[in-house]
Order: C-alpha cells, then structure tokens, then sequence
C-alpha cells in the first residue's frame, strides 16, 4: 500500500501539473472551437474543478487497488484499464451536450465538445503518469 504522504504528494503533482496544462488549453480551445465564450466546460474555473477533481479520483482509485491488488503488475494493468474505461465513458458528458435542451449549453459546437473529450484525456493521462512512476519505478 501506498503510504498517505507519498499519495498526497503525487495527488498534488498530478493536480498542479494538470490544471497547468488544461487551463490553458481551455481559453485557447474557447477562441478557437467557436463555442460562445461562456461556454462552461471550458472556462478556467470548471476546468480547475475538473483537473483537481480528476487527479483526486485518480488518486483514491490507485489507492484502493494499492490495498486490494498487492502484486504491481497485475496492479499497474488494471490501473491502465480502469482510466482507459473510465476516460471512454468521461466522453459521454461531452456528447450529452449534443441533445441538451438546457439554455447554458445553447451555441455548442462539435469542435467544442471534442476539445472538451480532450481536456479529460490530458487529466486522464497526465494523472495517471504520476502514479505509474511508482509502479515502474521511475522514482
């Protein structure tokens, strides 16, 4: 198992890392996707929310397989898999706003919902490099 300052910490760097990365990415794809600039996936505050909340779900997963899967490979597959099935199914939210009747999402672009599908890779993918560097021992 992982102890708590060590999962703290790559908790952290996975949230620092993402939010840099992502809020960034998301004023650039407001501009560029044609999406009204009030368009809320991508406005720096949900995308904070999105990228701290992403690291901390990837955080408590890892955990939880840290106390139930001891062996690290058959850990780092599952791990793998998990945040590849659970990545794929984070699209749905993104495509949901294709049928929304809601006034908020009114003016979504497709450009808009596939750069949204991008920011949940970024904060998939970079959260869970942070926590496969202590499964190859990278650290």
């Amino acid at each position: 198992m992982i102890p708590f300052p060590e999962l703290f910490s790559r908790f952290a760097l996975a949230a620092l890392l993402t939010t840099c990365v992502c809020v960034p990415l998301g004023l650039v794809l407001l501009r560029v996707t044609g999406a009204p600039p009030t368009y809320p996936p991508l406005l720096p505050q949900q995308v904070v929310a999105g990228t701290v909340g992403g690291a901390f779900l990837v955080s408590l997963g890892y955990f939880l397989l840290s106390i139930f899967v001891a062996n690290r490979t058959t850990r780092l597959w599952i791990f793998l898999v998990l945040g590849l099935l659970l990545l794929v199914a984070s699209f749905n939210l993104p495509y949901r706003l294709t049928y929304t009747q809601s006034p908020r999402f009114e003016g979504v672009t497709l450009a808009a919902q596939v750069g949204q599908a991008l920011l949940h890779t970024v904060v998939v993918v970079l959260s869970q490099v942070c926590f496969l560097s202590e499964e190859s021992g990278w650290n």
